[in-house]
């Protein structure tokens, strides 16, 4: 297993500036030139042709411009502290192509958990930002939700030799101080064992299928 990838402070803000304000307003700006640009170019054509053409360059715009941004928060991640990518152990003699397979594998794992969390957080959240989990080269990975308290997505076949959890192919698990104490089945569920948590009360180990499950 390789050591985290996870981002430093500085870079969490820069992705979060990203995915919240930056590109969206990138987007915007992008699209709406490309469609005056257009409308503008056209000036000879009827109105209907002139709107319907700035209409597609403007979202064709606007969806490039979200592309690249995406692209540009990936690569954000991985230029990384070059220690973040050397495995540690008897792995460290790796060739460099392995040493990247090993990372790449990391944020594979990272992006596959906000995939899922989507199932959980309807509201796409801060579950779903890949940038939010920490990958490992096993298939889970984790997200940090405070000091001690964590939340651990394990995916179907992961090479721990997992393949079902109480029924379920993939499932989430809340983690304290490093032990799992419950599995979560939705935002709702995570939200009340936080605060249970926090208010010092046991948390309850109900069958997650009783839970309100989404």
């Amino acid at each position: 297993m390789t050591t985290n990838t996870r981002p430093t402070p500085l870079q969490r803000a820069l992705l979060s500036a990203l995915n919240h304000v930056l590109e969206p307003a990138a987007a915007v700006t992008a699209g709406a030139a490309a469609g005056v640009a257009v409308y503008r170019t056209l000036a000879t054509r009827p109105i209907e042709i002139r709107v319907a053409s700035a209409l597609a360059a403007a979202g064709l715009a606007c969806s490039t411009t979200a592309q690249l941004g995406a692209a540009g928060r990936t690569a954000l991640l991985r230029r990384s502290e070059p220690d973040t990518y050397l495995p540690a152990g008897p792995e460290a003699e790796l060739t460099p192509s392995l040493q990247r397979i090993a990372a790449d594998t990391e944020l594979h794992a990272a992006e596959q958990a906000a995939l899922a969390a989507q199932r959980l957080d309807r509201g796409h959240g801060t579950l779903t930002y890949a940038e939010n989990w920490v990958g490992t080269t096993d298939g889970p990975a984790t997200c940090d939700l405070e000091p001690g308290v964590q939340l651990r997505y394990t995916p179907s076949g992961a090479s721990t030799g997992i393949t079902a959890h109480r029924g379920m192919p993939e499932y989430f698990e809340l983690l304290i101080d490093g032990t799992p104490r419950t599995t979560i089945t939705s935002i709702t569920q995570l939200h009340d064992h936080l605060r249970r948590h926090a208010d010092g009360r046991p948390l309850e180990d109900a069958d997650p299928w009783s839970t309100g499950a989404q």
